[in-house]
């Protein structure tokens, strides 16, 4: 004959009492209610403590398109920036960008990425939509911020070259049509 009794006499079983459980939550909340409220008091406190002390940070991105520049350029200039943010050369920055010492200060990240997502199969002369990508500790500087980076990117000595070799260029076409 089968037992389906245990060691201790009583019989195996299944079933789960719910109002048996919902009672030992109950105890078990009561009986630590201290602990709960205290912990959930410093939690808020280290959260509001966090919000206040730690300066907050603002992103953007730009979308620039040019015929001129190529990826790998625009990330070597991007890079030059990056160096005086880090360096903390403000005077050099807002000289780069011509923007205030006081933006070039808020400024804490410059980033240059490729705006088409997969770029391996694309020629490095049709890479021309870049996303730039700041950061900084002041909402209000974005207008400035990105006048310096397009002026930045246009004041750039290659850039002039083909800018001024593709007006010739388009000179030469026009000149031509109009003698056809």
């Amino acid at each position: 004959m089968a037992n389906n009794q245990n060691p201790s006499g009583l019989q195996n079983s299944d079933e789960i009492d719910l109002l048996e459980l919902l009672a030992k939550f109950v105890i078990t909340i009561k009986s630590n209610f201290k602990l709960i409220v205290g912990a959930f008091v410093v939690g808020s406190l280290l959260g509001l403590a966090y919000n206040q002390l730690v300066p907050k940070t603002f992103e953007s991105r730009m979308l620039v398109s040019s015929e001129i520049l190529t990826e790998s350029l625009s990330k070597t200039l991007a890079e030059d920036l990056f160096k005086l943010i880090k360096e903390k050369n403000i005077t050099a920055l807002s000289n780069k960008l011509s923007i205030s010492p006081k933006v070039a200060s808020k400024v804490s990240k410059i980033e240059i990425s490729n705006a088409i997502e997969k770029s391996d199969g694309i020629k490095e002369e049709e890479k021309i939509n870049l996303t730039v990508t700041c950061q900084t500790s002041d909402n209000t500087i974005w207008p400035d911020l990105q006048t310096g980076i397009v002026n930045y990117f246009e004041d750039n000595d290659y850039v002039k070259i083909r800018v001024e070799q593709k007006r010739n260029y388009y000179t030469e076409i026009i000149k031509k049509s109009i003698k056809s």
